[in-house]
């Protein structure tokens, strides 16, 4: 077998280990978020401004994204969207409101207990 027919062979294994059920898929997402916020709040604290907006980037990439994937009126529904409102609006005035960073910890720390819920569910 050469190398690419390798490196495929292993793609597909990997691509077949994944959980693609909904609970799981939800669970990786805030885990990643809860990482990303982890990694913008700690660049802002030791004023690595470039590395920060970086991480920003990909949060608000994944907040906008959860938050589009959720239909219907329902208070629960509505409350997640709200909270990733909340956590993106944070993000985006990390360097100009003055609370962003207690906010962008608090919705990290969500995020985690988010993702062991979603867990629960897998």
């Amino acid at each position: 077998m050469n190398a690419f027919a390798s490196q495929a062979m292993a793609a597909y294994k990997a691509t077949q280990q994944l959980d693609e059920r909904p609970a799981a898929v939800l669970a990786r997402a805030h885990e990643e978020l809860a990482r990303v916020l982890g990694s913008a709040i700690s660049a802002h604290d030791e004023r690595r401004l470039e590395e920060m907006c970086r991480h920003n980037a990909r949060a608000v990439q994944i907040l906008s994204t959860l938050a589009a994937a959720f239909h219907g009126p329902t208070p629960a529904l509505e409350q997640l969207r709200s909270m990733y409102l909340r956590a993106r609006r944070a993000v985006n005035g990390l360097l100009l409101q003055p609370n962003a960073a207690d906010t962008v910890r608090e919705a990290q720390a969500w995020a985690r207990d988010m993702a062991m819920s979603f867990r629960k569910e897998t």
